[in-house]
């Protein structure tokens, strides 16, 4: 079966090196770059590999300080988008990642307003709206804080989630 949207065939695992030009690709596919500070590397990515073929169909980066992470830059292939794999992996990988790295919980900072609209799409995994006023760690809180100074309020409005793991 060569099916990638069949998770079954799909592989995790840490970025390496050799994984960046393919990262970048699909970051830049799907217009996550523009998220980019300039301080990105390798090292916080994750992939997700078809395991028959071995390409990257999807990547993600959780940045982490203590047993919080903040997922950050979650792109799948635009040709696997809508079949499934985005939302396997935010409720499967994704939290055993977590568990793997120790983490308690883990953040992420959706978009309401074009050309970055995943709301819709947490919405429908396992992780939950929470309000920016009710996140407890200054690590969670001080990265939506700035996302905030950089772009409008109402872009991020009811966008930010969470899990624990």
């Amino acid at each position: 079966m060569n099916n990638p949207s069949s998770t079954n065939v799909l592989v995790s695992r840490k970025a390496t090196e050799a994984d960046w030009d393919s990262i970048l690709k699909l970051l830049e596919e799907t217009k996550l770059s523009f998220w980019f500070t300039g301080e990105e590397n390798y090292k916080n990515f994750f992939v997700v590999i078809n395991g028959q073929t071995n390409e990257i169909v999807n990547c993600f980066a959780i940045y982490i300080e203590g047993k919080v992470g903040i997922l950050k830059q979650f792109a799948t292939s635009k040709t696997l988008q809508g079949k499934g794999i985005g939302k396997y992996i935010a409720n499967e990988i994704i939290p055993k990642t977590g568990k793997e790295l120790g983490l308690e919980e883990i953040y992420l900072q959706g978009g309401n307003k074009e050309p970055f609209t995943s709301m819709s799409f947490w919405e429908k995994t396992i992780f939950k709206h929470i309000d920016k006023d009710e996140i407890k760690n200054d690590f969670a809180k001080n990265y939506i804080t700035n996302l905030e100074k950089n772009l409008p309020e109402d872009f991020f409005r009811e966008a930010t989630f969470y899990i624990e793991v």
